[in-house]
């Protein structure tokens, strides 16, 4: 029993010597690392001894940062900023600022291009007519890397006309659906097409080419994300207004309102005053020839 007693008094009286020397242990002198650590908000010089300690903490100081991608009236813009002290970078978006003025790269480009023919392949465009805000006429254009196919609705939604202008190595094969509901077929060469028959996709460029012309004209608006241009004359002809939008660079929305009365000479089609072109399905529109049709000749 008495040994038993003293190991544990043996025991008392070593544990404040073992304390002492884990203190002893713990306690150093701090050594600070010339490197910087940061995280978001802050930098400071970490003790090298890992004992959690640091110095010289402090909020970044930013530079005035570099434009990685300027923004534009579809696009965010990304600014990068560097902390003078630490050197901790950070990105932040941007969003286009009208009162800059346009940017060349979307006024001017894009709504040149958006107007070639070469623009009316593998998209699909809805034009949509009214006369003194009265219905006038509906189409729909199906511009394929082979061809047009484009059908006319009347007011109610109903179909009145269909017809596809296959382009072949010698000229058009040329579908039409008749009344009886059964498509039929015409061969002709370009020079014949061109004589009965319309390309859409350069007439629709040729014709209205006009707008983008005015690029200059136009005033952004950003809250609608569109382009607006306000009385004015185009190419001799009075406008009320036109919009313009665009989405990743491509023409999506198309329209023009002309005074009551007023005729546009760069347009052979006399369809109302209001006039709205809608794009979509840009690089998928794609339509395949009827099956079984029958020779027009045959008719």
């Amino acid at each position: 029993m008495k040994r038993i007693l003293a190991l544990i008094l043996t025991a008392l009286m070593c544990f404040p010597l073992v304390a002492g020397l884990s203190s002893c242990e713990q306690a150093h002198e701090h050594v600070y690392s010339s490197f910087w650590s940061f995280d978001d908000n802050d930098h400071w010089h970490n003790c090298e001894g890992n004992c959690n300690s640091y110095i010289d903490k402090a909020p970044h100081e930013w530079d005035e940062g570099v434009v990685l991608r300027e923004a534009d009236e579809e696009t965010t813009g990304i600014m990068s900023y560097r902390c003078r002290v630490c050197g901790k970078e950070k990105a932040e978006t941007f969003e286009f600022d009208p009162s800059n003025g346009p940017t060349t790269t979307v006024r001017v480009d894009q709504m040149e291009r958006a107007f070639e023919a070469a623009s009316f392949k593998n998209v699909t465009m809805t034009f949509y007519a009214t006369n003194s805000g009265k219905f006038a006429d509906k189409k729909v254009y199906y511009f394929t890397e082979n061809g047009t196919y484009w059908y006319q609705e009347d007011e109610d939604g109903k179909i009145k006309n269909e017809q596809y202008d296959m382009v072949t190595a010698s000229g058009y094969d040329v579908y039409t659906k008749g009344e009886d509901g059964i498509w039929y077929v015409e061969s002709m060469t370009k020079q014949r097409f061109a004589a009965k028959y319309v390309d859409y996709a350069s007439r629709f460029a040729a014709q209205y080419a006009v707008f983008p012309d005015n690029y200059e004209k136009y005033a952004y608006n950003p809250i609608d994300k569109q382009y607006e241009l306000f009385p004015e004359t185009i190419a001799g002809n009075n406008i009320s207004y036109a919009i313009l939008r665009f989405e990743a660079k491509k023409l999506t929305f198309f329209a023009f309102l002309r005074p009551i009365g007023e005729s546009l000479d760069f347009s052979t089609d006399v369809y109302g005053n209001y006039q709205e072109f809608t794009f979509t399905n840009y690089g998928s529109t794609t339509f395949k020839k009827p099956a079984n049709a029958i020779p027009k000749s045959l008719k």
